[in-house]
């Protein structure tokens, strides 16, 4: 073992070379450890991202092919296209709700109707639109001949008919919430039921239990009633759009079975709905559910199912940009450690030839010589392993962090340009966000025994090669040949 005291010794004696290899191998344990620490920290972020946020995929209509045949038929035939809305089956949505990755999912159809029984929530805007159209068109009836094209009314009531209401996404991002009563299930299904908005009910002294009317927007003397079984809490922002048609706001929204809109929308939607909501189990798993649910008997010339999974794009999308790069930055750690750690070894074994020569002509077995150099390596590895772990981790969380804003600032600088405005012009402009998800903008980095594990074995590694490589001269010296070029 006496190449262990040799090596102890030659470090002792060669104090600013030992030095400057320490800060080296310092430098390449630090930065493979955080490297690797927040790549893990990445996939922790994004394995939570997954499972809160899950992915939707809905079926709809395919608006794409809607509009090319409907440039191929106006241009082949000398008469106006009309666009037609075609509601989906039920019974198609049965069957993609059977692929295994499905979670829930649920039916939503659309109508406007008027209020009968009750007072809608308008503002000042809306209220002197309706004063000057009725002034300067009293004659005017908005309905007259609308399959014509003519004119076009909407009611005053915005009816969203759901599955289930607590899987709409108002609910899920927190816009909606519910103050009394319950939501709207699947055993509500063929009832007349509904979820009216809390400023409505007040407005109208409504409470769970009491009923209302609504009638259909171009035939009053269609009525139906509702029992209010819940009321919920609306946090949405009302639109310029809100603020001009009482229609548009969140407040005059009334959650009911779909099948009560399609008792209004006609017999053609019965056992159908205007869109399907699949709720898929991990992000992930979105194109198997696409490619399994296209292989089934759905008529996708009409249909398609529109993988929206821009939310968790928009949570992850700096993170997976961060460790994109911190694994890069992995790689250069390591290639660039090998060889630097290479190249000072090879030049220290140069400067010692004279040393390997002695020792291999009082009888030195190669391999203990050898031994030597990575012990030298080794006793230096342990300190610049154990300190980095030690610095590391406040290392890595300065990174992540400066990695992570400077990637944020870019996205957002990058949709500010397309955009032309920034947040607070497009709230003062009434227009909202595509979605209310916020983009993950902290990571914390925490080394495990796991990633220490892996940056010990990595630089140990590297100690190893970068010593056997340029040890293999050594395997060929001879030690009369070595002595006699130095006499």
């Amino acid at each position: 073992m006496n190449f262990l005291f040799r090596a102890f010794l030659n470090l002792k004696e060669k104090k600013v070379k030992s030095l400057i290899l320490f800060i080296i191998t310092l430098t390449v344990c630090v930065v493979i450890l955080s490297g690797i620490a927040i790549q893990s920290a990445a996939k922790a972020s994004q394995k939570l991202a997954r499972e809160s946020l899950g992915a939707t995929v809905s079926l709809k209509i395919d608006s794409e092919n809607m509009r090319s045949k409907m440039s191929n038929e106006s241009s082949n035939e000398d008469k106006k296209v009309r666009m037609k809305n075609t509601p989906i089956n039920i019974s198609d949505v049965e069957k993609l709700a059977q692929i295994k990755h499905v979670k829930s999912y649920n039916l939503i159809s659309t109508t406007y109707v008027n209020a009968d029984s009750f007072e809608t929530i308008v503002s000042e805007e809306s209220e002197n639109a309706n004063t000057n159209n009725e002034t300067n068109n009293s004659d005017m009836k908005f309905n007259e001949d609308h399959s014509q094209g003519k004119g076009m009314s909407f009611g005053d009531i915005n009816l969203q008919g759901v599955y289930d209401a607590s899987l709409v996404e108002e609910y899920e991002n927190n816009e909606i919430t519910l103050v009394d009563g319950r939501m709207i299930t699947t055993t509500d299904i063929d009832t007349k039921v509904a979820m009216i908005e809390e400023t409505l009910a007040s407005e109208n002294n409504l409470k769970v239990g009491d009923k209302i009317t609504v009638s259909k927007n171009n035939d009053s003397s269609i009525t139906n009633e509702l029992e209010i079984v819940g009321v919920f809490k609306s946090n949405e922002e009302v639109t310029t759009e809100g603020f001009m048609s009482p229609s548009m706001s969140p407040y005059n929204k009334i959650y009911v079975p779909y099948t009560f809109v399609n008792i209004f929308k006609g017999e053609e939607y019965s056992g159908k709905a205007d869109k399907a909501e699949f709720q898929i189990d991990d992000p992930l798993n979105v194109e198997n559910f696409v490619s399994e649910g296209k292989q089934l008997d759905i008529d996708f010339e009409t249909y398609t199912l529109d993988a929206n999974s821009k939310d968790y794009d928009k949570m992850v999308g700096s993170i997976e940009s961060v460790a994109s790069f911190a694994k890069i930055t992995l790689y250069i750690g390591v290639i660039s450690g090998a060889v630097i750690l290479t190249l000072i070894i090879m030049l220290s074994i140069k400067e010692r030839i004279m040393e390997i020569g002695i020792l291999m002509s009082l009888g030195e077995k190669k391999f203990k010589i050898i031994s030597q150099f990575i012990s030298e390596i080794l006793i230096i590895l342990v300190l610049a392993i154990g300190i980095s772990g030690v610095v590391g981790n406040k290392v890595s969380n300065v990174m992540a962090t400066n990695l992570l804003s400077n990637q944020i600032e870019t996205s957002s600088s990058t949709n500010k340009s397309i955009t032309g405005m920034d947040s607070e012009m497009r709230d003062k402009a009434g227009m909202r966000e595509e979605s209310s998800v916020k983009t993950i903008d902290s990571m914390d980095v925490e080394i495990t025994i796991i990633d220490f594990g892996k940056m010990s074995l990595v630089t140990i590694l590297i100690a190893i090669v970068s010593i056997l490589l340029p040890s293999i001269s050594i395997m060929r010296l001879n030690p009369k040949n070595i002595l006699s070029k130095h006499q």
